[in-house]
């Protein structure tokens, strides 16, 4: 830049009313008409992008149970991130599926907050996820990465299985139903087959590694069981039930004075 010439858009005062572009009338003169005729070009000005973020990614999941991470990321840049024309998005580079919230407009020192839902699928081991901001479909930077591990789901035992007042449980089948503990949520329901007192679920579906859960066990003829604040882990899922209180004791079908002597006479 050679020189610079202020001008003002209304100014009537002397000795600085010749660089007024408009007069009293609000007229523009030749220097206006000169400015507005000129052609104009949208600037893109280089940005610095850079960004420190936190979220609540685990560390271990299970295949085929969806799971929310929280997102927050401090814009430390010079760009103004716009989501809502689409121009900005987040990426995460991992073999997992997603679906984030829309964040909208964060400016240098405001903080983009965004969840995601976060499906791992199939995927087995432990892949690297890489949370990265873009422009228009172009990856500006990576803004944070982490490693999340991917297990099947965990295998349950179920032991000590008796009838009221202590009998093992030879063989029989019965049904168990798993249920989230905070939200009593509905998780999944298996057959399972008594044999010495000891039954197996080779996988339990829907649950994850962070949760409590309720296991309820249903056998036909007794009361229901359950087994309280269980959380489960990539191995070593063994849970012993608790007695059977038995409704039908003789096992006739139904419900009857005779089953209640028994019941209390220990035959």
């Amino acid at each position: 830049v050679e020189s610079v010439t202020y001008f003002a858009y209304k100014f009537l005062t002397p000795p600085f009313d010749s660089f007024s572009l408009v007069n009293q009338e609000n007229m523009g003169n030749e220097i206006a008409f000169a400015i507005s005729g000129s052609p104009k070009k949208e600037g893109d000005p280089e940005h610095i992008h850079k960004a420190t973020c936190t979220s609540t990614f685990p560390k271990d999941v299970v295949e085929n149970v969806p799971f929310d991470i929280t997102i927050e990321c401090m814009n430390e840049g010079t760009d103004i991130w716009n989501g809502l024309n689409d121009d900005y998005g987040l990426l995460l580079q991992s073999p997992f599926t997603y679906t984030c919230s829309e964040f909208h407009m964060v400016k240098p020192r405001n903080v983009l907050s965004t969840t995601c839902t976060i499906n791992p699928g199939k995927t087995s081991g432990c892949p690297t996820l890489n949370v990265g901001l873009t422009r228009k479909g172009t990856l500006l930077m990576s803004m944070m990465t982490t490693e999340v591990c991917t297990y099947p789901a965990p295998k349950m035992t179920l032991t000590n299985m008796r009838r009221f007042p202590g009998t093992p449980i030879a063989e029989g089948v019965a049904e168990v139903q798993i249920i989230k503990e905070d939200t009593e949520t509905f998780i999944s329901q298996s057959q399972i087959l008594i044999q010495n007192g000891v039954a197996e679920i080779p996988k339990v579906e829907g649950v994850n590694f962070d949760d409590s859960y309720r296991v309820v066990v249903l056998r036909p003829g007794s009361l229901p069981v359950q087994i309280i604040n269980v959380h489960f882990g990539k191995t070593n899922n063994t849970f012993e039930v608790p007695v059977f209180l038995p409704v039908d004791r003789n096992e006739d079908g139904k419900f009857s004075l005779s089953d209640l002597i028994s019941s209390y006479s220990g035959n």
